[in-house]
């Protein structure tokens, strides 16, 4: 099934923000407890004494201009096509400070006006409360049945008290009601509002030792389902009543109510009753993360073991109960300090967002309330002998980066003490520790969150120190919490029938069985937002847990894991007991005998060590894993490796280049042997021994510098057919083997004498009987040969025009070859630099074949493309396997504006292209969009390091089409669009694993869009065999007279050129050739004749213009588009291609 259904193809593409290019990663700062932020704040040029003057800094605003027409989001369509591109010269601090405080200005809401709205039913809730009757004290069984006969509320709790518990349960009346919660403070964001009331239990209900053992937690339970009783008794017309975790937290339960009421006030707001525990319970000496609050033995009868034993978490919990008071004084204190607390937390709560996290335990542990809570107590302490981290001087966007210096830079598994001094220990779980509360902030984090919110951390804070560009788009802009963007690969583990479905278990099982395999594993798992009150808590049964790992991709290769020595026998005994059968003893070629582990090469490493953990140690079959397809096992199926056929030719175009070089005899010493082909730099779609008709592959030698060179254009033709000539001989005569054929190219061009239209074929016998022969076409670049060409287009003698058009061709063509020996230069150092880069090359070429688009996108630009996600990975890490880095080529494509903004990619690993190298393409780009705001001659613009020019292979010359021309680049973009969608629904949905199937839609593509298809017959028939004999197959692939024969690619050539002013034709490799009409073929049915129309028409009859004009009596000649025609005419020059001609009309 086809994605792009509603893809339409037109000239036009979606409206979007600025994307960023280039952000080169900054210097990592570790804030160390006894360290402050300050001075790194001030080197990035924003101190907080410089605050102000920074925040008034003039800047000038790029003009954006968004895309003309198509529109697949909800944007106004305001482009137009004559817009000014305008080049900012602001720095790009100061430039990230004025989108942030856009972006404020945005996301902030009216909070007086939504509070003056929601206030009469909070007071009205409140008053409900105050009115209820107090409860006299109560033994378990008699609350037990108290509930049951007379509230009608089941108890909500996880942790069932022991039956022989002494303890009394009743209900006072609150000592105190209050609205809570981060928008109460005015510190959220527009979206859904959550407003929390806070009853306050009275002190009287606890005793001493009330904080330990969960007591606390099951008086509370007993207050809230009284709560809950009354509340639905009282308002059930008005509200819908449920428990609830508060942000997953199984100690906490909280009373949900969702109005039913349809006024707009009230639609997106959810009321939470969360009472909160006196200060006085529990004393903060004796709960510190340290302290063991639960005696297990006590309880482990009465219910099921979890996760939330941790006593660390129950301490956190039952302390941030109690210090509800003391956090809303904590914002107060903040915002009195600082006026960019609350904006700083806006930046904060739309970073946290973009990347999935909140303060749900399942979404992270992390979100907006502990950000502001983190952010309020280093404006307190935090740095060096108890003073400020944070200086009240910072603005906003200095706030948020030094948050994220925090988060990214500092290891809180090595505890930070904030408002007062104490010792803690090193622990597995995060820790930023509130000494005047007694609460970890971070106490709902596990490790695999805590490490996943470093690592964004971290790529953010590198985006926003950027001394290139912004780190706007980025940081605030991009959804990032795609889990196939992402991750490199993505499990989903169903743990319904596991033994355990402790996910710290499974984490550490997972992390310990793929060790360097993998960076980051995260585990992602759904919660229970609610449940009808009658019911004391959801089901515990363990469901399916999504996995999702950023993988080393030289480890993931490794297929023999080398354990302990033999002789090592304690450290082999664990080995064996962890992986139990699959560990063997193996002598390697040292000559140890090691404990090992040998995998299979046909699946993914990482997805055999899963599977056969989950099996070993959790029970799990087969069945209940789920991997995310692998795209190149299914969509770059071929009978050869891929790595192997690169190889291969590769070491022999190098044994080409040596031998090259040490022929003698020659007229000019060989300077340079480079590569200039795709097969060279591995990124063909078809692999170059690939059994079929043989391929050449381009290679250019250049001579050194000589005065013997002729000074005339058509002369150095004549000399460079000669030179190759006498290379052919002395080739042949060092070995005998390789057989050698000069050529000239079968164009136009090739008797102009401009045109560097001469090559020398060298073939190397085939290496197997079915494999094709190896070729090399190799042609001669000769320097001069552009100079003379610039200067006979910029003399001021007068060119006729048809001679200016064949000059301007040679330049061009020249300046193409000259970009391809460093293009290729520059991929071949990348691809070895990044193993996944080739694969992810080829699948989007694969995807643009896909749809009919490869004759319309120069290769060389989809390789800077899908390189630019590696080198420029934010606001992700480097993918590290190519299904993810595909998918964020798709991400680059749909959010490009490549009408109002240069793609600018730095090809080099140092990244050392210079900020006036970018601003000078960026000029070069507005000149461009100036001089051409139609987009006739150039619709993408890339520049590189190695093109300066940003249109080398995207120019249209002499009257051509750009390449793309603009209603392909719009349907490229709307492709892609379409694409990342279904991406990210199927992220959204439960399961978030992509298979097979949605990645065949995503490659899949109709016909049905194009106004004609002419379908062509089969390959085999193409080659004259039918398919029936095989031997013929092969010899036809061996056949070096059919070097380089593209008869389908003839075909579209001599089409474009007969009928390319009438019609767009589409063609990616398939059997099939769309065709759409252009508008003024597809406009009236009639129109006047008159000569030089430029297409085939057929008469119609004649028709009164109403007033005599002259002899012709007052007829007009009337004519039609001759569609049928020009069919037929492509099918006649396709006589032997093509099988049959459709239209949409059938």
């Amino acid at each position: 099934m086809s994605v792009i259904k509603n893809a339409r193809v037109n000239g036009h593409s979606t409206k979007r923000r600025k994307l960023s290019h280039e952000l080169d990663e900054a210097e990592r700062v570790s804030l160390k407890s006894g360290e402050t932020a300050t001075g790194d704040i001030e080197d990035e040029g924003c101190s907080a004494e410089s605050a102000d003057s920074d925040m008034n800094m003039e800047t000038d605003e790029a003009f954006a201009a968004p895309k003309p027409g198509l529109q697949t989001r909800k944007a106004k369509d305001t482009a137009r096509p004559g817009r000014p591109t305008v080049v900012s010269t602001a720095s790009p601090s100061a430039t990230l400070m004025f989108q942030a405080q856009s972006l404020v200005a945005e996301v902030k809401p009216d909070y007086a006006s939504r509070m003056r709205k929601m206030r009469p039913f909070a007071d009205r809730l409140i008053e409900v409360i105050k009115a209820m009757p107090e409860k006299q004290p109560m033994s378990l069984s008699q609350a037990q049945t108290f509930s049951r006969k007379e509230l009608g509320v089941a108890f909500p709790w996880r942790v069932k008290p022991a039956p022989d518990i002494k303890y009394k349960f009743s209900f006072s009346k609150p000592s105190k009601t209050t609205i809570q919660g981060t928008f109460a403070h005015h510190l959220g964001p527009r979206g859904n509002v959550r407003i929390v009331i806070v009853p306050e239990m009275p002190a009287e209900m606890f005793q001493e030792k009330d904080y330990l053992n969960y007591r606390a937690i099951h008086k509370r339970a007993f207050y809230l389902a009284c709560l809950a009783s009354t509340l639905q008794e009282k308002l059930k017309e008005e509200f819908d009543v449920q428990f609830s975790f508060a942000d997953g937290n199984e100690l906490m339960p909280v009373i949900k109510l969702s109005s039913k009421s349809k006024q707009k006030a009230l639609t997106d707001c959810v009321f939470e009753i969360s009472p909160s525990l006196p200060s006085s319970v529990g004393p903060r000496d004796k709960m510190t993360p340290a302290h063991n609050c639960i005696r297990k033995e006590e309880l482990s009868k009465s219910r099921d073991v979890t996760d939330d034993e941790g006593s660390a978490f129950y301490n956190s919990t039952i302390r941030s109960l109690a210090s509800v008071e003391s956090t809303a004084q904590l914002f107060e204190h903040a915002v009195s300090k600082t006026g960019y607390f609350q904006d700083a937390c806006l930046l904060g709560a739309v970073w946290l967002q973009q990347r999935g996290f909140s303060s749900v335990r399942a979404d992270g542990g992390f979100g907006l309330d502990e950000w502001a809570i983190a952010c309020a107590l280093l404006l307190e302490g935090g740095g060096h002998q108890g003073r400020p981290l944070f200086s009240p001087r910072y603005s906003a966007i200095q706030l948020f980066k030094a948050m994220l210096q925090v988060l990214g830079g500092r290891d809180m598994h090595d505890p930070l003490v904030v408002r007062g001094v104490m010792k803690l220990s090193k622990s597995e779980q995060p820790v930023m520790y509130d000494a005047d509360t007694g609460v970890n902030i971070l106490y709902k984090m596990t490790p695999w969150s805590y490490a996943c919110l470093k690592h964004h951390a971290s790529i953010s804070l590198a985006a926003v120190n950027s001394k290139k560009l912004s780190g706007f788009e980025p940081t605030f802009i991009a959804k990032v919490s795609d889990s196939t963007l992402q991750f490199d690969e993505s499990y989903e583990i169903d743990l319904s029938d596991a033994q355990t479905s402790n996910l710290h278990v499974l984490c550490e099982v997972l992390k310990k069985g793929l060790s360097d395999r993998v960076s980051l594993i995260d585990l992602q798992s759904s919660h229970n937002s609610s449940w009808k009150i009658i019911v004391s808590s959801p089901s515990t049964k363990g469901g399916k847990v999504t996995v999702g790992l950023l993988v080393n991709p030289e480890a993931t290769l490794r297929l023999v894991d080398h354990g302990p020595p033999v002789e090592e026998k304690q450290e082999s005994k664990a080995f064996r007991d962890f992986w139990g059968d699959k560990a063997e003893l193996r002598r390697f070629k040292d000559g140890t005998i090691n404990e090992s582990l040998v995998w299979s090469a046909d699946t993914p490493v990482t997805h055999q060590i899963i599977q056969y953990l989950c099996a070993k140690h959790f029970k799990l079959s087969p069945s209940t894993i789920t991997s995310s397809a692998v795209l190149q096992k299914t969509h770059l199926q071929s009978s050869l490796s891929a790595d192997e056929a690169f190889q291969a030719v590769n070491a022999k175009f190098q044994s080409l280049s040596s031998t090259l070089h040490h022929l003698d005899g020659l007229p000019l010493p060989v300077r340079s042997v480079s590569a200039a082909s795709e097969h060279l730099r591995s990124s063909s779609l078809a692999l170059p021994l690939e059994p079929g008709v043989a391929r050449p592959i381009d290679a250019i030698i250049q001579f050194d510098s000589s005065g013997r060179w002729p000074d005339d254009l058509r002369a150095i033709q004549y000399t460079k057919i000669a030179f190759l000539n006498q290379v052919a001989d002395k080739l042949t005569q060092n070995d005998r083997k390789l057989e050698t054929r000069i050529g000239l190219e079968n164009t136009s061009t090739s008797s102009h004498g401009t045109h560097n239209t001469s090559y020398l074929d060298i073939i190397y016998p085939s290496p197997t009987p079915a494999i094709p022969p190896i070729i090399f076409r190799l042609r001669i670049y000769h320097e001069r040969e552009l100079q003379l060409l610039q200067q006979v287009l910029s003399s001021k003698s007068t060119l006729a025009p048809p001679l200016r058009e064949t000059y301007q061709s040679a330049l061009h063509s020249q300046k193409q070859t000259a970009a391809s020996i460093a293009h290729t230069t520059a991929l071949r150092t990348l691809i070895t630099t990044f193993p996944p880069l080739s694969t992810t090359i080829r699948l989007l070429k694969r995807f643009i074949a896909s749809h009919h688009l490869s004759i319309h996108l120069p290769q060389p630009i989809l390789e800077v493309i899908a390189a630019h996600v590696f080198l420029n990975p934010t606001p992700w890490g480097p993918p590290g396997t190519a299904t993810t880095a595909f998918a964020r080529c798709l991400h680059l494509l749909a959010r490009w504006d490549w009408s109002a903004e240069p793609l600018i990619v730095d090809l080099s690993l140092a990244q050392d292209m210079t900020l006036e190298q970018r601003r000078d393409l960026e000029t070069r780009f507005a000149a461009w969009r100036k001089m051409d705001p139609n987009m006739n001659g150039v619709s993408w613009f890339v520049g590189t390091n190695v093109d300066s020019t940003g249109v080398v292979w995207t120019q249209g010359v002499v009257g051509a089409d750009p390449k793309p021309p603009r209603v392909i680049a719009g349907r490229v973009t709307a492709l892609a669009d379409a694409a990342l969608n279904v991406i990210r629904q199927k992220s959204d949905s439960e399961s978030k694993i992509m298979t097979r199937v949605d990645w065949d839609g995503i490659f899949t593509s109709s016909l049905e869009d194009f106004d004609f298809v002419l379908h062509l017959k089969g390959r085999k028939a193409k080659k004259g065999s039918h398919g029936q004999f095989k031997n013929l197959e092969i010899a036809a692939g061996l056949d070096v007279d059919t070097t380089g024969v593209d008869s389908v690619g003839s075909y579209i050539e001599d089409l474009r050129r007969c009928f390319g002013n009438v019609a767009i034709f589409f063609y990616g490799g398939s059997n099939a050739v769309g065709g759409l009409w252009r508008p003024h073929i597809r406009g009236k049915e009639t129109r006047p004749w008159r000569i030089r129309l430029g297409y085939s028409t057929v008469p119609v009859p004649m028709e009164v213009n109403g007033e005599a004009d002259g002899d012709d009596g007052g007829r007009k000649a009337m004519c039609s588009v001759n569609i049928e025609g020009m069919l037929a005419e492509m099918g006649m020059m396709g006589e032997g291609i093509v099988d049959k001609i459709t239209t949409k009309e059938g």
